[in-house]
């Protein structure tokens, strides 16, 4: 309940009116501060959102960079897996190279013999000739030069040698 006896304030304010010009010209400076307030809130709202579209796209970027990093060691793993032998297969290498470096002749008489098996079905003798000398000389020698390149080394040796006495007798003569 208000207290009666406490004076009442708008009667003791005096008026205080403005001619109709100055009110007006009032009215339009609020307005054009009003319209530069708004403005500046536009701009600090454009700020902000552009902050933060910026700050979205790195963000993105960032996601993007480390899910392709997460695909390439995935696939890193991937291709170890893939290009790593099993112990079991090292295993069984080392034991057929074993077996390949303690029987060079046999391994190479074998493809040698191999390859002379079908100069058999071919008709008359100078064709099995043919087939045979071809044969022998591609795949057995292919076979020896690949898998032994040191046969062909001693034989590049001797042949170095022959040809280097051959020259010397056709020099002297």
């Amino acid at each position: 309940m208000p207290d009666e006896s406490a004076p009442a304030l708008t009667s003791s304010l005096p008026k205080f009116e403005l001619p109709t010009s100055q009110a007006d010209a009032l009215v339009s400076q609020l307005n054009a501060g009003k319209q530069q307030a708004d403005a500046l809130v536009s701009q600090i709202s454009s700020t902000i959102s552009l902050r933060e579209r910026c700050v979205g796209a790195r963000v993105s970027v960032q996601s993007a960079v480390e899910q392709a990093r997460g695909v390439q060691t995935e696939m890193d793993k991937t291709m170890a897996y893939w290009t790593e032998p099993t112990p079991a297969m090292v295993a069984y290498k080392d034991s057929v190279l074993e077996f390949r470096r303690k029987y060079k002749g046999p391994i190479v008489g074998g493809i040698a013999a191999l390859s002379l098996v079908s100069a058999v079905g071919a008709r008359g003798n100078f064709e099995k000739m043919r087939i045979a000398v071809r044969n022998l000389f591609i795949f057995g020698g292919s076979a020896a030069v690949l898998l032994y390149p040191e046969f062909a080394f001693r034989a590049g040796d001797a042949a170095a040698d022959a040809a280097a006495t051959g020259m010397a007798k056709v020099r002297k003569s």
